[in-house]
């Protein structure tokens, strides 16, 4: 008997915006900071900041995400946003909060 997938509609989004995140499509990049999940979110970010994609709407959607206190991953969204700005030379970071430092010296 074949098993039924359960995934709910957002579940399968995420999914495949991560799928598209993985290749580097700046349009998925896009998409997943102005209405992804947080998880997409955060994934894009670190996306960017790994592979220096970077345009005025990316930064421009990144630099929305400050401030953000839901949690991802142990930190807050904001806290990513931050550090992503940096490495990417947006926005110098001249904060002293341990975890963007530390994402900061990993490039994120």
């Amino acid at each position: 008997m074949k098993k039924e997938n359960s995934y709910s509609t957002e579940e399968r989004r995420t999914i495949e915006l991560s799928r598209r995140l993985d290749k580097h499509d700046p349009d998925a990049i896009l998409e997943a900071l102005q209405d992804g999940s947080y998880f997409c979110k955060v994934n894009a970010m670190i996306t960017c900041a790994k592979s220096n994609i970077k345009s005025e709407e990316i930064v421009e959607a990144i630099k929305h995400l400050k401030g953000i206190e839901a949690v991802m991953f142990g930190s807050a969204v904001g806290e990513y946003a931050e550090a992503t700005l940096h490495v990417l030379n947006a926005e110098e970071y001249k904060g002293d909060n341990p975890f963007v430092l530390g994402l900061i010296e990993s490039g994120v």
